[in-house]
């Protein structure tokens, strides 16, 4: 298992992304429980749901590495894939195409 941690993905993530993640062992925060998410993931800074949880201290990243995880067989370094804001990210050139809503927001977002 590449990941076994639970992660909330922006509605901008592709499901084929989101796919990815639980057939390598992760799994999608369920919201409303003890759980705790390890992961928040979008496409862009961009994305309003980034700018929310960036104010909120919550680091966000991209979702190609996720990708580049599973096409390397191990965790690549986060540099570069932080959606700050600050950092010229290696990510921000992925292209990606827009998707639903997948997975459940922590309640104490306010989104």
């Amino acid at each position: 298992m590449l990941f076994n941690e639970a992660a909330c993905f922006s509605k901008r993530v592709p499901k084929e992304t989101i796919q990815t993640w639980l057939a390598h062992g992760g799994r999608i925060y369920p919201g409303g429980t003890s759980a705790v998410a390890s992961y928040f993931f979008a496409v862009s800074r961009e994305d309003e749901w980034t700018s929310i949880l960036c104010r909120k201290s919550v680091v966000v990243m991209h979702a190609g590495w996720i990708l580049h995880c599973v096409a390397h067989s191990f965790r690549v370094p986060v540099v570069g894939y932080i959606l700050d804001g600050t950092i010229k990210s290696h990510a921000a050139s992925l292209s990606v195409k827009h998707s639903t809503y997948h997975g459940t927001l922590p309640m104490s977002l306010p989104i």
